[in-house]
């Protein structure tokens, strides 16, 4: 801030959670720099085996434009039409797992994210980059236990220069997900 400066009025961002068990027990995941610990790891959680899956198959971020998901919309179905690769590549329904991860419009109802034949990546705002993590492992950040949870994060904005607050603002949607057989509570 300002805009052009190289300085950013994000510099970090990251979700604490915590709570305790039933057997009073505190379960933390919390993340500053990654200087002294991680709490957390890429991608979504085996709920088979209540394991995270390899996280580095699922290290890294997923970036859409709202104009890219219209113009597929448009002209999926033209002949010569290549799907984006952000597109194709979305995490909507993962066939190793057996469940949707990333919510999407199911143009022909078979429940699988099938772009090539008219489904589309929901997103928020104007561009929207979506993430996929959990708190599955040992906590060496803040050194609790683990909660089993699965985080999906997307942060989004808008493109509106006529409402100068709403183009200069970045927002953060979190769903959190329990697959641990723990009820927390505080």
């Amino acid at each position: 801030v300002p805009k052009g400066s190289g300085l950013h009025s994000i510099y970090t961002g990251g979700i604490w959670i915590g709570g305790m068990d039933a057997g009073g027990q505190v379960h933390l995941a919390g993340q500053t720099y990654r200087q002294t610990g991680i709490d957390y790891w890429p991608g979504p959680i085996d709920t088979a085996t209540s394991l995270a899956t390899a996280w580095n198959l699922w290290d890294k971020s997923w970036k859409l434009n709202k104009t890219e998901v219209l113009d597929h919309i448009q002209n999926y179905s033209t002949i010569g039409y290549i799907v984006p690769q952000n597109i194709a590549e979305w995490p909507g329904y993962d066939a190793n797992l057996g469940r949707v991860l990333a919510p999407f419009a199911d143009y022909n109802g078979n429940g699988i994210y099938d772009p090539e034949n008219g489904d589309f990546p929901y997103i928020l705002g104007d561009q929207s980059v979506y993430s996929i993590f959990n708190d599955v492992g040992t906590h060496t950040e803040t050194g609790c236990d683990s909660l089993g949870f699965e985080i999906h994060r997307t942060m989004y904005g808008f493109d509106d220069p006529s409402n100068t607050a709403l183009n200069n603002s970045i927002f953060s949607r979190y769903d959190i997900k329990n697959f641990s057989t723990e009820t927390y509570t505080d």
